[in-house]
């Protein structure tokens, strides 16, 4: 994974990116959108949302509701989504390793990779208990707020770190325990590292879940 976020292109298709952004706009939390939202949420006319919605329609990655006009998610862009996942050599040959892991603790067991500032999770064992973890293969957890991201960020030294979040002032709070800046994020890190790189959290992400984590690595010791 690159440490650094990768430079601004020097050529853009605009209508291209705009048509994306709209569907990043999407989400589990708002799974469903109406044009004059998205067109809001975008900054763009409704006009120019709606040519926009559209031709996602058409390509079967929006489906659109008659009575409403409101939109969501298609079929296509859900084999986007197991395209990628699929090309993942990583969850095939840890699943036996996961599915042990599972066994020997009667907890969930998960992986993920870090994309920039998120965590995307690209596995799931669920536990056979009565209560299991409800994040699904695809769900995305900002980085600075998972037991997953802790560790996923340990490799990266403090200039790293702070490009990685330049410009941003305040972490967002999911819980009191949740670093709000940083700095106090970097010093979490360095408290993990002393650990051996497991990272153990109570309330970190939600309030009375437990979780622990621990970073994947390499030949060379990096992390994957």
């Amino acid at each position: 994974m690159s440490k650094r976020k990768a430079k601004e292109p020097s050529y853009i298709v605009p209508a291209l990116e705009r048509g994306l952004l709209l569907l990043q706009a999407f989400s589990k939390d708002k799974p469903v959108q109406s044009l004059g939202i998205l067109a809001k949420e975008l900054d763009l006319p409704r006009a120019t949302t709606f040519r926009l919605a559209n031709t996602l329609e058409h390509l079967g990655f929006l489906i659109r509701d008659e009575e409403s006009g409101e939109y969501r998610v298609g079929a296509a862009a859900l084999k986007l989504g197991w395209t990628y996942l699929t090309g993942l050599e990583l969850p095939e040959i840890a699943y036996p390793f996961l599915s042990d892991l599972r066994y020997r603790t009667g907890a969930s067991v998960h992986m993920s990779v870090r994309e920039g500032t998120e965590v995307v999770y690209v596995s799931r064992l669920a536990a056979q208990a009565a209560l299991s973890s409800n994040i699904r293969v695809g769900s995305r957890l900002p980085a600075h707020a998972s037991t997953m991201g802790r560790a996923m960020l340990q490799d990266l030294e403090d200039e790293d770190l702070f490009e990685l979040y330049r410009g941003t002032r305040e972490l967002a709070p999911f819980s009191p325990d949740t670093p709000p800046n940083v700095v106090a994020l970097r010093d979490l890190l360095l408290k993990d590292a002393r650990n051996d790189g497991v990272v153990v959290s109570r309330g970190y992400y939600e309030k009375g879940v437990v979780s622990v984590a621990a970073p994947i690595r390499d030949g060379s010791d990096r992390v994957v």
